[in-house]
């Protein structure tokens, strides 16, 4: 497994696109996140590389207000890191989980499965460039 790195800060734009609430509670469009990393916290019993059964934890500031925060535990399967990620924003709160199958990089598309305020009932799918670097890409679709 390769050696996972600490990061720093930069911020970006937030773009909030279609994003509300319907009559019936439910909440639809897109919301396109800039983060910037703050911290990598690795969990490992010992010094090194993280192996098959150490986890992380990852933390990065939105840009235009919010963070986001990440717990992820690494699989001895290659390429199936489970995560659980959630992402506070001035409306709302979202939380993701799923496996990401782009290690070390830590991309691709999970699930979103619960939210709060401007966000309740929310279901969909949160997509990263990378959990794990510098700086993100991030696409939250809800529907």
């Amino acid at each position: 497994m390769a050696t996972r790195t600490g990061l720093s800060v930069l911020a970006a734009a937030v773009v909030l696109a279609g994003c509300g609430n319907a009559s019936n509670g439910s909440t639809s469009g897109a919301l396109k996140l800039r983060a910037t990393q703050t911290s990598f916290t690795p969990i490992a019993p010992g010094t090194g590389a993280l192996q098959p059964g150490d986890a992380f934890v990852t933390s990065s500031n939105i840009a235009g207000g919010g963070h986001e925060n990440a717990y992820c535990v690494l699989a001895g399967r290659a390429h199936t890191d489970l995560c659980i990620v959630t992402v506070v924003l001035p409306r709302g709160q979202l939380s993701a989980q799923g496996v990401f199958v782009n290690a070390p990089k830590l991309s691709g598309t999970i699930a979103v499965l619960s939210g709060t305020k401007a966000y309740d009932r929310a279901v969909g799918s949160l997509t990263t460039d990378g959990l794990i670097a510098h700086s993100q890409s991030i696409t939250i679709n809800l529907g």
